[in-house]
């Protein structure tokens, strides 16, 4: 007898998405798709910038390709509740997931000049919130650190 696992995923796994020069929209983008291809729904998802609120470009999008943003607008109201954009994909800074998870976590814009232990922190926390798969959309200048701190 002959048993095989199944679940409702496929490709639930950790993958490496690699952009040249300032085009990781257009990856986070292919990145968002292939979470939708595996089977993720769009609240099983969170995008998660490495560069944080003030110099991520995610902040100020509504829409991403044909996936719309869910991201904290930067205002609060009248009881001091953070003011959200309607979207369906959850898009944050690892600050602001503090605490939470997701079945289908996309580490995006991730760019650094230097591998210290504060980025391998920042990239460890926020691998850690993943629970079915992770998504690391970063460089090739961040991609070559991280070779050249593996080795």
């Amino acid at each position: 007898m002959n048993i095989e696992a199944a679940g409702p995923f496929k490709r639930s796994d950790l993958r490496t998405i690699t952009y040249a020069g300032s085009s990781a929209t257009h990856a986070t983008r292919e990145a968002l798709d292939e979470a939708m291809e595996a089977g993720f729904s769009p609240s099983d998802i969170a995008l998660l910038t490495f560069s944080g609120r003030d110099k991520s470009l995610l902040p100020m999008l509504d829409q991403l390709g044909r996936h719309r943003l869910r991201s904290f607008t930067g205002t609060y109201d009248e009881q001091g509740s953070p003011r959200y954009r309607d979207g369906d994909i959850t898009a944050e800074t690892i600050y602001r997931f503090k605490g939470q998870s997701a079945p289908c976590v996309i580490r995006t814009e991730v760019d650094l000049e230097q591998f210290d232990d504060m980025v391998f922190r920042r990239l460890f926390v926020g691998a850690t919130r993943a629970t079915m798969k992770l998504i690391v959309v970063m460089s090739e200048r961040a991609e070559a650190q991280l070779i050249r701190r593996l080795s």
